[in-house]
């Protein structure tokens, strides 16, 4: 991940006009990374497709929407969905903050259309939030207060959710020891000590468990999508295949990497529980 392979490889002749200096190696790099991550490492990829397959065609299932009340809910997931997608591209280029960032708001979209789906009036309140102060404070008091309670509770997998998206608040939506002491080292000479601050984190004990959870907190939200729209999703017997099938997948995948990783799967990035 850290050797380049030629340019010509790497960069489109368009991109080899367009880009210059600093921004063409870190553009260079950060595809270079997203290349050696998908085939060093297939089976997380792979697996990151099925769930995208799985996703993609729950939400086709609902292009025309039964109740009124699920319109909202149904675009929320799509949003989520997306930022899933941009999270984990993030992540197999090693931009592992950034992608805790992205996903964090995935899950929020997943937990807000879950509450709206499930308790009256939520849709109102969210929909009028920037409309005054009045409408501001009752969406706060909804969905803002006491959220592990209001936002996460144990139905279609949103408790685990609440983790994550706690995790991934601090470490990647705000300044923070752990996104800045992946990036930071000193670098020590006989002449001089020197401070490097890395883009990108190689760390091959760390990015690989960080990335099977990015993709784990996809599975979750996925199931929450499809708790509150079981009622439809639940006729279409090639998506409860896939979705079996997937499930399988992700198991054989998580006992992979304990083998492999072990006990030395750092516990503050997580367990693979």
């Amino acid at each position: 991940m850290s050797t380049l392979p030629s340019e010509n490889h790497i960069l489109l002749p368009f991109e080899r006009d367009r880009l210059l200096h600093t921004y063409r190696e870190f553009y260079k790099t950060k595809r270079n990374n997203f290349l050696a991550m998908v085939s060093h490492f297939p089976s997380l990829w792979q697996n990151f497709q099925f769930l995208d397959e799985v996703w993609t065609r729950g939400n086709q299932d609902l292009t025309k929407p039964g109740e009124s009340r699920q319109v909202l809910p149904s675009l929320l997931f799509q949003q989520a969905h997306l930022k899933f997608r941009i999270g984990m591209e993030l992540g197999f280029s090693l931009c592992l903050p950034e992608a805790w960032a992205v996903v964090r708001v995935g899950i929020e979209s997943t937990v807000h259309a879950h509450k709206i789906h499930r308790e009256a009036g939520a849709a109102e309140v969210w929909s009028a939030r920037d409309e005054g102060k009045t409408h501001r404070a009752a969406f706060n008091r909804m969905f803002m207060e006491n959220k592990k309670e209001s936002l996460f509770p144990p139905l279609g997998g949103l408790e685990e959710l609440y983790i994550y998206w706690r995790d991934y608040s601090e470490w990647g939506s705000h300044s923070s020891v752990v996104d800045m002491g992946t990036r930071v080292r000193q670098v020590d000479t006989p002449q001089d000590v020197t401070i490097r601050f890395d883009c990108f984190d190689t760390n091959e004990s760390r990015a690989i468990p960080c990335i099977y959870h990015l993709l784990n907190a996809g599975r979750l939200m996925e199931r929450a999508f499809f708790d509150i729209f079981r009622d439809r999703l639940q006729f279409d017997y090639s998506l409860a295949n896939q979705r079996s099938d997937f499930e399988k997948r992700h198991s054989d995948m998580a006992g992979d990497l304990r083998a492999k990783y072990g006990a030395e799967i750092l516990s503050e990035w997580r367990d693979l529980d």
